[in-house]
């Protein structure tokens, strides 16, 4: 499961386009694509070492990724390469885990299309070489809890003629509710000292793209686009969420005047407690501030060459620790990368929470800056 490190690759896969009016998963009820928006991507780094062996880690534009969908891409792929999946957790792309239906079906083209896009970019794509690795890790405002305790009151059982008040968690901003909010950052640089691809984690919802209906990989994409604006459109950029479950931008509101009529009236309801809408022009500003604190350490990282550090991957299965509606007993599946004393990266299917920040800063280090997400295949779910 580890062996030195003999070379890389970092690939942009742009994904194809699904028909016109298919559903996107991440909102109830269901919308389907009218026909706007796009630039949906699969990122990933190849790692060869020197047994032979390949890990790959990609993470792909999508709400999430379960068991059957990383069966079927490494049913394409040699059985000895080692898959990593994450989703972006973007809630403004089709669906591609089958076994959560009920946020939007599945078109069996467009996954199909999908599977292949990816694994003929693992087996043949082309890109940058990073050659050294460097990492930094900064707190920031960037995110907010949107689990807010509270008295509520069951409008839809008011609307039936009956009166129903009770105290819950509502997703709502929750400014002093516990968030992972630390950027961290994994950076590539070639042969000659160019940044070309970078590995970064800031746990919040990607699900606050102004237009309902559009494909969009939400603020992962923008955050993309200023990367490649700054060193070069070959530059890869890999998002993973982190502890995301219950964290959203820290980005400005929009103002009450241009507010819709119904998100004027869920504001001032009683005992409603909801996400406000973000201003589009705050969150553009908000996700070119992410882009710019990732850019702006880069060069000036303590960078170490790739070649010789050992790359380690571990595969782990939990035991069953939730049932389904079918009472059927689910697991959680658990990925462990190292590279190397300098990073370490933990991923989970699921959706982490931050209220689990505190139980994981007490886990022994065993490298220099750990990342652990959610959102990686496997059961679709929450993790309480």
């Amino acid at each position: 499961l580890a062996s030195d490190i003999v070379g890389m690759i970092a690939v942009d896969v742009p994904l194809p386009s699904p028909p016109k009016g298919v559903a996107l998963a991440g909102f109830l009820p269901i919308r389907f694509w009218d026909g706007t928006g796009g630039d949906l991507s699969a990122s990933l780094l190849k790692i060869d070492r020197e047994d032979g062996s390949k890990l790959v880690i990609v993470a792909v534009d999508t709400l999430f990724l379960d068991d059957e969908f990383q069966a079927r891409l490494q049913d394409r792929l040699d059985p000895s390469m080692a898959l990593v999946l994450v989703a972006s957790h973007t809630h403004f792309a089709p669906a591609l885990a089958k076994s959560v239906r009920t946020l939007g079906g599945v078109d069996d083209g467009h996954y199909e299309a999908v599977l292949d896009r990816i694994a003929n970019a693992i087996v043949t794509g082309v890109g940058p070489e990073p050659a050294e690795m460097g990492h930094f890790e900064s707190p920031t405002d960037l995110t907010v809890n949107r689990r807010r305790e509270g008295f509520t009151l069951d409008y839809s059982a008011l609307l039936r003629g009956r009166l129903s008040i009770g105290k819950g968690v509502s997703l709502a901003t929750n400014p002093g509710g516990i968030v992972d909010g630390n950027l961290r950052c994994i950076s590539f640089r070639d042969s000659e000292g160019t940044p070309v691809a970078c590995i970064w984690s800031l746990a919040a919802h990607a699900a606050f793209m102004d237009a309902y209906r559009t494909l969009s990989p939400d603020f992962p994409g923008r955050v993309r686009w200023f990367l490649k604006e700054n060193f070069g459109p070959h530059f890869v950029s890999i998002y993973i969420p982190g502890l995301a479950g219950s964290a959203i931008p820290n980005s400005a509101y929009k103002p009450f005047s241009r507010q819709t009529n119904k998100e004027r009236l869920l504001e001032v309801l009683p005992f409603h407690h909801a996400i406000r809408p973000l201003d589009p022009a705050g969150y553009e500003v908000w996700s070119r501030r992410v882009g710019e604190m990732i850019a702006g350490p880069l060069p000036s990282l303590d960078f170490k060459r790739t070649a010789g550090i050992t790359a380690h991957h571990e595969s782990l299965r939990s035991d069953p620790v939730f049932y389904d509606r079918a009472c059927q007993e689910l697991s959680l599946n658990l990925n462990i990368v190292r590279l190397g004393n300098e990073v370490e990266i933990i991923t989970s299917n699921g959706e982490l929470l931050g209220e689990w920040k505190p139980l994981l800063d007490q886990l022994p280090r065993q490298s220099g800056m750990r990342v652990v997400s959610g959102y990686a295949a496997g059961a679709c779910l929450y993790v309480p």
